[in-house]
């Protein structure tokens, strides 16, 4: 059995970089305040980055999809928050359920983040509108926005293990194995 590093689809990588340069102008002119008479030239930029999100999610699920089929194992390494979930839905493509383990120190649980929905806010968000994912069990979280505690209040198929939760059972003599 051996492991098999697939090459950087080199287009994917080009349009990437250049999303990644719009995306940081975009966060800079929300930084500014979002001046008035920019608006018109940065207003669009999160569509066009969330279209090319989806584009490399669909690529990732295309090779993730091709491999679970030839009974391969795959891993993902690399890249950001977004890369995941085309993994994840190839996965519920081959598999009527299971569960993820998140050991983050945010909950990621918004549906977007400053207008890019596959943000690194938006992650398990985006896992959760995955019917097969039956389970998400969120270890060491610090920080979480009032939206995202609502929904993990609604959503029982979150279940959260705060970092203060954890270290306050382990002060109380709580060992790890049993939390």
């Amino acid at each position: 059995m051996g492991i098999t590093i697939l090459p950087q689809d080199e287009e994917l990588r080009t349009e990437s970089e250049h999303q990644r340069t719009l995306a940081a102008c975009y966060i800079q002119w929300i930084e500014a305040g979002e001046p008035e008479e920019e608006k018109g030239q940065y207003e669009k930029y999160p569509a066009g980055i969330n279209t090319a999100c989806e584009a490399m999610i669909d690529w990732v699920y295309n090779q993730s999809k091709r491999y679970l089929k030839e009974g391969k194992i795959v891993g993902l390494l690399g890249g950001d928050h977004s890369t995941p979930l085309g993994l994840i839905k190839a996965m519920a493509d081959a598999h009527n359920a299971f569960g993820i383990l998140q050991i983050d120190a945010h909950a990621d649980l918004r549906p977007a983040y400053e207008g890019f929905e596959y943000s690194h806010a938006s992650i398990a968000y985006n896992f959760m509108k995955i019917p097969q994912v039956k389970k998400l069990v969120q270890v060491g979280i610090r920080d979480f926005c009032e939206q995202e505690w609502e929904y993990i209040q609604f959503e029982s198929r979150v279940s959260l293990f705060s970092d203060n939760q954890l270290k306050e059972e382990m002060f109380q003599g709580v060992n790890w194995s049993e939390l």
